[in-house]
């Protein structure tokens, strides 16, 4: 029953009293730390790596001036990946370079080769390197 004489006490009436300040201090360095954890970590220059994920953008066009095309995958291990596609397909010895051409937005694709930055990958180098769709 309520009864409206009766003001609701004041739920922060005892707690500890703290600046501003400190409390922004606080909850970004929280927000910091839980970023800090949630970061994959970055690809070692040289490394063979193996990802596989959904492409979240596509860019052909370096590929008209003999440039690498560009493939970008979300994965679920190594977060965002971009996977370089030379123009040059026969020059590479890694295999299925020719699905660059018909990938679209959205689809899965396997990607293994050689990464050249902690978020960048080349497929073109070694035999076994190769792109793959996966669905």
């Amino acid at each position: 029953m309520t009864h409206r004489n009766h003001p609701l006490p004041r739920l922060d009436a005892n707690l500890p009293r703290m600046p501003v300040s400190a409390m922004l201090v606080a909850t970004l360095s929280g927000m910091v730390g839980c970023a800090t954890n949630a970061m994959p970590a970055g690809l070692t220059d040289g490394q063979q790596v193996a990802v596989a994920g959904r492409v979240t953008s596509i860019d052909r066009a370096p590929w008209s001036y003999d440039g690498d095309g560009l493939l970008v995958l979300a994965t679920g291990s190594r977060g965002t990946v971009t996977v370089h596609v030379p123009s040059r397909a026969n020059l590479c010895r890694a295999q299925g370079l020719e699905v660059f051409s018909t990938v679209t937005v959205g689809m899965r694709v396997e990607a293994v080769g050689a990464a050249t930055g902690p978020t960048d990958m080349t497929v073109c180098v070694e035999s076994t390197h190769r792109l793959k769709v996966l669905e």
